[in-house]
């Protein structure tokens, strides 16, 4: 969520308060997206808010836009189409004020490669001014991972193993791990996103995960954050670096 003054790029805006979905797609993150834009909707102080969606709206981007739409009660509607593609959207909110335009002649969509290059150019922006800090786990509240929920216990070949009412999580490759565990790689954090929050919840912006001594009971990460101020890390499902290269996803199956 950004302010603005004048006429103005919205991608050129600076943000002034995040929130955190995990991905760089809205596929499999619908939810954390409607939470997060009626979030930052409810945070806004301004006169008027204006929330640019996404150019999903068809099949799954209509239920989407459809539940964001029912989240945030706006006080008007926006269909920037050139057909009649949005009729859907349209018609099952029609009990909300709509205007119908059509986009600029200058307007048009963006190839894989370009954007690609607008998120490594946004993360290079965000991590520019980046610390690495180190700190103990427990100071810090994990979210968004059945990591470190449940009680930890000793198993060959693995780095870490927890018990929960989920069953058990580890991480590494012991030789005969437990029927129905749920496994992860040892290092599979390495250059992993997240969101960084206060005690508030409010996330404040990201971070790169380094590394996991589960050992020592520390985690390492990138973050411009302060580090006197992180309290909550939320893990996503992308990894990156701090120049903007993105290496591939995690496929979180639980």
């Amino acid at each position: 969520m950004g302010y603005v003054t004048s006429p103005v790029d919205f991608s050129t805006v600076s943000p002034a308060a995040f929130y955190f979905v995990g991905s760089t797609g809205p596929i499999g993150r619908f939810l954390p997206l409607v939470i997060g834009t009626a979030s930052l909707s409810r945070e806004a102080h301004a006169t008027f808010v204006i929330i640019d969606t996404t150019g999903l709206v068809h099949g799954s981007g209509r239920v989407l836009k459809n539940y964001k739409i029912e989240a945030i009660r706006p006080d008007a509607i926006v269909a920037i189409e050139r057909r009649n593609e949005l009729a859907p959207i349209r018609m099952a909110n029609r009990h909300v004020p709509i205007l119908k335009i059509k986009p600029s002649g200058r307007a048009h969509g963006k190839d894989d490669y370009e954007k690609i290059e607008v998120r490594r150019r946004s993360y290079a922006r965000h991590f520019a001014g980046a610390a690495s800090v180190e700190l103990p786990f427990g100071s810090l509240t994990f979210q968004r991972t059945l990591l470190f929920s449940g009680t930890p216990f000793e198993l060959d070949g693995a780095v870490r193993a927890e018990r929960s009412s989920e069953g058990i999580l580890i991480v590494g490759t012991p030789p005969a791990p437990p029927t129905d565990s749920k496994l992860l790689p040892a290092g599979f954090e390495r250059n992993l996103l997240c969101g960084i929050a206060d005690a508030a919840g409010r996330c404040l912006g990201l971070g790169i995960i380094e590394r996991i001594d589960f050992a020592a009971g520390t985690i390492a990460l990138v973050t411009p954050v302060e580090r006197d101020k992180i309290q909550i890390i939320q893990f996503g499902d992308v990894y990156v670096t701090p120049e903007g290269g993105e290496l591939g996803q995690i496929k979180w199956a639980w």
